[in-house]
């Protein structure tokens, strides 16, 4: 072992040891409850963005009764079309995608880029093909 691991296991067994005999009981304690603390107020955050969701799906669904109701026949058809949009499936199926032909291989790149691919290109250097 070298000497700074032999440290470090000397220095986490003393603090083991402190720890166990109630020196750290405060400092131990007090991280306890601020994680206790940390738990709680983000249990109330996840119910709140529950509640906050359930009151705009409410929304959503008087808006689209009162459309049904007494919208106008345009504005029916725009939302239908709407409702079928939003149902549909973000990405296609995978076997539709790997039914599809394979991309093209990417051509390999030029051995120069930028600057140095735009000067060694630069009608100045008509002649000068031999020199760097």
């Amino acid at each position: 072992m070298t000497k700074s691991v032999e440290f470090e296991t000397t220095v986490a067994a003393e603090l083991t040891r402190e720890a166990d005999s109630g020196r750290w009981k405060d400092l131990l304690d007090a991280s306890a409850a601020v994680d206790q603390a940390d738990q709680a107020q983000e249990a109330a955050e996840i119910a709140e963005s529950h509640e906050l969701r359930f009151v705009r799906l409410f929304k959503s669904v008087v808006l689209a009764h009162e459309l049904q109701q007494t919208g106008s026949a345009s504005v029916k058809a725009r939302f239908a079309r709407l409702h079928v949009a939003e149902a549909r499936a973000l990405l296609p199926p995978a076997d539709a995608v790997a039914a599809k032909e394979p991309l093209a291989p990417v051509p390999p790149q030029s051995q120069f880029v930028g600057r140095e691919a735009a000067r060694r290109r630069s009608p100045m250097r008509k002649g000068c093909e031999d020199l760097p």
